[in-house]
């Protein structure tokens, strides 16, 4: 009886002791549920940018101007952003009399939504860019191309109203493994006018090239 009793007690306190770790887990993952149904900011929109680029070569610098077409894609189950860009160039100082120098970036990538509070958000990601560079000179046509994998990791602050400030900081690596892998920055500021559009500025500067752009955000 004595040992019967020994053993009700034994397993009770195991029930007990599971419990209080199930609860614990419980909270944890409702604590992580809630801070990612808190997101503040859509995420799902159309974006149109345009500005200019300057890229150093041996003995110059060399400017030129883009544009890019942009969509991205929150899903609803999963704080996961699907993106895609669309970036075509020139740049219009001519090195050589007789030369032009066009250039264009397909990426496809994913980010990851994480609020840590109200106004700062934070997003891990990844992404794939094909990356074309030609150089026509007289009648010969020189095509480059590359293949670019970035990982990158975005921080958004809501400073007040419809500002927000963002500083992205990514490690790009090259498929050619004769092209060095570099770690550049991003900085930017955008201002929300409402819930359909907002516009921004955004610099990036890289070891050897760097861009200025403006952009506008359709929601949807």
């Amino acid at each position: 009886m004595e040992r019967r009793n020994l053993s009700c007690l034994f397993i009770a306190q195991i029930e007990e002791v599971m419990m209080k770790k199930l609860f614990i887990a419980g909270a944890f993952l409702a604590t992580v549920a809630q801070a990612q149904a808190a997101q503040n900011y859509n995420y799902s929109y159309f974006q149109v940018s345009g500005g200019f680029d300057y890229r150093e070569v041996p003995g110059a610098e060399i400017d030129g101007q883009s544009y890019s077409l942009g969509a991205q894609y929150e899903l609803e189950a999963l704080p996961v952003v699907l993106k895609a860009d669309f970036n075509k160039g020139s740049f219009e100082q001519e090195l050589v009399k007789g030369t032009d120098w066009d250039y264009s970036t397909f990426s496809l990538g994913m980010d990851y939504v994480f609020s840590a509070s109200e106004k700062v958000d934070f997003l891990p990601g990844i992404m794939a860019s094909k990356v074309t560079n030609k150089i026509v000179v007289g009648d010969a046509l020189n095509k480059i191309e590359n293949t670019v994998y970035t990982a990158s990791l975005n921080t958004r602050y809501h400073l007040e109203k419809g500002l927000w400030l963002n500083a992205v900081i990514a490690h790009e690596s090259f498929k050619d493994d004769d092209i060095d892998s570099e770690t550049y920055f991003s900085v930017g500021a955008e201002y929300k006018v409402d819930e359909a559009w907002a516009f921004g500025l955004s610099h990036t500067n890289k070891n050897d090239e760097g861009s200025t752009r403006f952009l506008v955000k359709i929601f949807y």
